[in-house]
């Protein structure tokens, strides 16, 4: 995979590691206040392979000490895309923390995927019956 970064590089913490580390890129240490949200900027541009696409979370070490989650849980970075991934956090916690520049905040798994063609019909019986049917929620609990 190929990608750009003006200061700080990605980081991969071992051979086996599914997560490629993502830094902080700030001027300056910020404060992040108790129940606030934060945009964080890493200013890292990627070529993602096609066919795959970049799940980008938090850091076990960002939740667990910090306290600080994304506030979309997940972030989705697609092949096609070649802006900044910029990450906006949610402190939790009863207590401001701070994040400094290059700090590693959170990390992108490359993921394949299979792309499907969409075809809309016009009934609810034309999608194919099955065992589980229309059950939702612990449904599939016996």
């Amino acid at each position: 995979m190929k990608y750009f970064t003006e200061k700080h590089n990605l980081k991969v913490g071992t051979k086996d590691s599914a997560g490629i580390d993502l830094p902080a890129y700030l001027d300056e240490k910020i404060k992040i206040n108790a129940k606030d949200y934060i945009d964080i900027d890493t200013k890292i541009h990627v070529e993602i392979p096609q066919g795959h696409f970049g799940m980008v979370v938090p850091r076990s070490s960002i939740g667990t000490k910090k306290h600080l989650a994304l506030q979309n849980t997940v972030g989705i970075i697609d092949s096609d895309y070649r802006g900044s991934i910029r990450l906006k956090f949610f402190n939790y916690g009863n207590e401001d923390v701070t994040i400094d520049d290059g700090e590693y905040i959170a990390q992108m798994i490359i993921v394949p995927y299979t792309s499907v063609y969409l075809q809309k019909v016009d009934t609810l019986n034309e999608l194919s019956e099955t065992e589980r049917g229309t059950g939702g929620f612990g449904s599939t609990n016996k």
